[in-house]
């Protein structure tokens, strides 16, 4: 997920006992956080609510929202496409055999679905890219239909 450093991240270090308390908020701008630091859902609330100037109640009720609707909609077997970003979709799952790795029985497995997200080109090149090409990838998605669809107004 790629999050913009603020400058108040500037001034202690990073706490999470994975990094081992090294410093990692030297960078400045955009940052690609590593495979080990979750983002919780009060993170995400927060910092939308930075950015637009909204309370976070109302923020995390627009979150849970956005949430409730996908989850709706992959339920009701739809897929969900957000240009720019990606793709929420289910796939089925076959019912198997497998077996109990305690006592080695063979245990019929009943299928169903899973959800799938699968990351849009654009998305994939912006965690791909170095912190010198971010910002030339962000303008190129303000221009984009992502821009288009960040500035649509929601029906309700």
């Amino acid at each position: 997920m790629v999050i913009p450093i603020t400058e108040e991240a500037h001034d202690h270090p990073c706490k999470s006992s994975k990094n081992k308390g090294l410093d990692t908020s030297h960078t400045v701008g955009y940052t690609v956080f590593h495979l080990m630091t979750n983002v919780t859902k009060k993170d995400i609330v927060e910092e939308i609510a930075r950015r637009t100037g909204m309370t976070q109640a109302e923020t995390k009720a627009v979150l849970e929202g956005l949430l409730d609707a996908i989850s709706t909609t992959l339920r009701d077997g739809r897929n969900i496409e957000i240009r720019g970003f990606g793709r929420f979709k289910v796939r089925p799952r076959k019912a198997r055999l497998a077996r109990n790795p305690r006592t080695g029985e063979l245990v019929q497995v009943e299928g169903g679905v899973k959800p799938v997200f699968e990351a849009s080109r654009e998305l994939k090149a912006l965690l791909n890219a170095g912190d010198l090409q971010i910002a030339q990838l962000q303008e190129v998605l303000q221009n984009s239909n992502l821009a288009e669809i960040s500035a649509t107004k929601v029906a309700g």
